[in-house]
C-alpha cells in the first residue's frame, strides 16, 4: 500500500469504540509491534500511557469535524512529534479518527538553535538587546513595569581581552 512507503505514521481508530482499524508500516516500526498485534485492539492497549492523554484531547477537539494538531514529546525515544487528527464520517459506518504523526525533532532543534542565535550573545550566552525588546513587549501589558539601565564605561577594553 502507498501509505506504507511514507515516513509518517498513519493511524485510523474507531471514533466511538476506540479500536485501531488501520496502521501503516511506520507505526509498526515506531511501536516495535506487528500490525496484527495492533489492529482490532483498543488504543489504550497499544498506545503508551503518556500518549493516551494527547490522543484523548484530540478526540474531544475533533468532535467539531475540523482538523486539530498538537505536539507531543515521546520521552523514551527523545523525539518530538506533531500529531494531526480529523474525525471522518464514512457514511453508514462508524466515524473514525484519522491521525498522522510526523517526527519534528530536527525542526524543533533548528528552531531552538535559531532562537539562541537571535536572542543570546554567542560568547557570553546572555540575553541580548533583541531578547530585551521581546521581553519588554511581553511585559508591556502588565500595570507595573520598571526598567533598570546602566552603561559600562570602557567596555571596549573588555572586548579586547
Amino acid at each position: 500500500m502507498l501509505s506504507d512507503k511514507m515516513d509518517v505514521s498513519i493511524i485510523i481508530v474507531g471514533y466511538e469504540d476506540g479500536k485501531l482499524q488501520y496502521v501503516n508500516h511506520q507505526v509498526t516500526v515506531n511501536m516495535e509491534m506487528p500490525k496484527e498485534d495492533m489492529i482490532g485492539r483498543h488504543y489504550k492497549d497499544v498506545f503508551r500511557q503518556h500518549f493516551i492523554k494527547s490522543y484523548e484531547e484530540l478526540v474531544v477537539a475533533c468532535a467539531d469535524g475540523n482538523t486539530h494538531t498538537t505536539v507531543y514529546y515521546w520521552q523514551e525515544r527523545n523525539i518530538w512529534e506533531q500529531i494531526s487528527a480529523v474525525r471522518v464520517d464514512a457514511g453508514g459506518t462508524q466515524p473514525v479518527l484519522l491521525m498522522t504523526i510526523t517526527n519534528i525533532t530536527e525542526v524543533s532543534r533548528e528552531k531552538d538553535e535559531f532562537r539562541q542565535l537571535v536572542y543570546y550573545d554567542q560568547f557570553l550566552k546572555l540575553p541580548n538587546g533583541y531578547a530585551l525588546e521581546r521581553d519588554i513587549g511581553n511585559l508591556a501589558d502588565d500595570s507595573m513595569l520598571a526598567l533598570l539601565y546602566f552603561q559600562l564605561e570602557r567596555a571596549e577594553g573588555l572586548n579586547d581581552l
